[in-house]
């Protein structure tokens, strides 16, 4: 077995931080006791000289302008759980390690990303895009990657007999011992992962419990180390905190591709799709702003769904600045990838069409692009209805009928009984007998006959069966 961890020791900061550059000094607060300490700060309270472990009255003392965040526990083991799910993109066996770190069994991916460094740069180039950032370890054993991915030693291991010579330099605050253990090994002057490696395995047993050794083992592949797999459910929420409150639904843009990729990379790892994904914008004191899309057909491209989000922003007015953005997807459906053409196609697809549609529809309205379906009516002008665009299906009968039809039947100057436009009228000798409407209060009795002018243009014309006799022009065709 080969595993990749991913460890992210900034993840306290980045989920309120991930969605845009925060402009003024942040820190992450820990109640401590009475009080609170700095827990993790950003780089602009970093160079304000804030630290880590000071307390936040302190941190406030060196710059006016500090952000002072509780930390969100729950927010973390959410977005943990959030990337565990993305990640099932690259492997079906993916483990959440509390508290900050995943790790991915890889051995299987590796025919289908060609290579372990084309899977790894796959994989941080993924976690850049999501604005995370995180260091990487490979080793036959979950311990000893996610240890080696701790202590941001970036290395590949690929055979179990290079465990011990890699782990021994690990400090023990990279390993899985608690504080008192830890705290108990420093005090005998163990300062590291091989100092311990070296000690006799019954003095550490009977010092330690049988569980620290049995821990050492499993990191080096001696012991198997059962855990059970994430299992991602069929569905997405993300919400991103944002740093500062946008006005701009410009710069919303920005955080919103992050959490599209994010549901972009759950749908692969699953084979789905979506029709429908709903945007929340919270605000400060007004209701949340809801942005609906709907799509013609499942889809899982990114870069579609942000240009769909995209119109749809630009066509609205923000009541109040946005302070945290929800990105909800509910329902998948299975999405089948299609077969190419070897060579390079002449004709259109399905999907191009759908596409079309959706942002025809996200730049208009959903009201403003219709479909038409044919109904079961004689009289032409009450012979189709509206309906999704794409939903209509081909009508049992296809008559010889045109698409255009007037509003309003037009009266044809008439010549010795004979119909006239542009010129006397050529009817061909097939008819259409229409009777019909008697049980709406609108009866219509004609005959339709398909005629030609001189100048060549197909008519599609009436006679009307009643009294009148009155020759009209109804519709033309292509």
């Amino acid at each position: 077995m080969l595993w990749i961890a991913i460890h992210l020791a900034q993840l306290p900061l980045e989920i309120f931080t991930r969605g845009h550059a925060a402009p003024d000094p942040l820190v992450i607060a820990q109640a401590a006791g009475a009080q609170r300490n700095v827990f993790m700060a950003n780089a602009l309270a970093l160079q304000h000289g804030i630290v880590p472990g000071m307390r936040v009255s302190a941190a406030h003392a060196l710059t006016p302008q500090l952000r002072v965040v509780a930390r969100d526990a729950r927010g973390e083991q959410a977005a943990l759980e959030q990337l565990a799910a993305w990640a099932g993109q690259f492997t079906a066996q993916v483990h959440v390690v509390a508290p900050c770190a995943l790790a991915l069994e890889v051995g299987g991916s590796l025919v289908l990303f060609r290579s372990l460094p084309r899977l790894w740069r796959r994989i941080r180039s993924g976690l850049q895009q999501l604005n995370y950032s995180a260091s990487l370890a490979a080793a036959p054993t979950v311990l000893a990657a996610v240890w080696c991915a701790r202590a941001q030693q970036e290395i590949t291991i690929i055979e179990t007999g290079r465990l011990t010579d890699a782990l021994a330099p690990l400090a023990l605050c990279h390993t899985d011992f608690s504080a008192a253990q830890q705290q108990a090994l420093l005090g005998m002057g163990v300062a590291c992962l091989g100092d311990v490696l070296r000690l006799p395995r019954a003095g550490l047993a009977r010092r330690f419990g049988p569980e620290l050794v049995l821990m050492l083992d499993r990191a080096l592949g001696k012991m198997p180390d059962p855990r059970v797999a994430f299992v991602a459910p069929q569905r997405y929420a993300g919400n991103l905190v944002l740093p500062y409150s946008m006005d701009n639904t410009e710069a919303l843009l920005f955080p919103l591709q992050r959490l599209l990729l994010e549901l972009t990379g759950q749908l692969r790892a699953h084979g789905c799709g979506v029709r429908r994904v709903d945007l929340l914008l919270q605000h400060h004191k007004v209701p949340v702003s809801v942005i609906e899309l709907g799509l013609a057909t499942p889809s899982r491209d990114s870069k579609h769904l942000l240009y769909l989000f995209r119109e749809r922003l630009q066509r609205i007015s923000l009541p109040e600045a946005v302070e945290v953005m929800v990105l909800r997807a509910l329902t998948w459906e299975p999405l089948l990838d299609h077969s190419r053409d070897f060579f390079t196609p002449h004709h259109g697809t399905a999907s191009a069409a759908a596409e079309l549609i959706e942002r025809l529809q996200a730049r208009l309205g959903a009201d403003a692009v219709q479909g038409l379906r044919v109904v079961a009516e004689h009289r032409p002008e009450c012979a189709w209805r509206y309906c999704t665009p794409g939903a209509a299906a081909p009508p049992d009968v296809v008559k010889h009928r045109p698409v255009w039809l007037l509003p309003e039947p037009l009266p044809l100057h008439e010549q010795a009984g004979h119909p006239q436009f542009d010129g006397a009228l050529v009817l061909e000798p097939d008819r259409e007998r229409i009777e019909g409407g008697w049980w709406d209060g609108h009866d219509a009795a004609r005959d339709y006959f398909i005629a030609r002018n001189p100048q060549g243009a197909c008519l599609w014309i009436y006679r009307e069966l009643t009294v009148a006799r009155r020759w009209m022009l109804h519709g033309v065709f292509a």
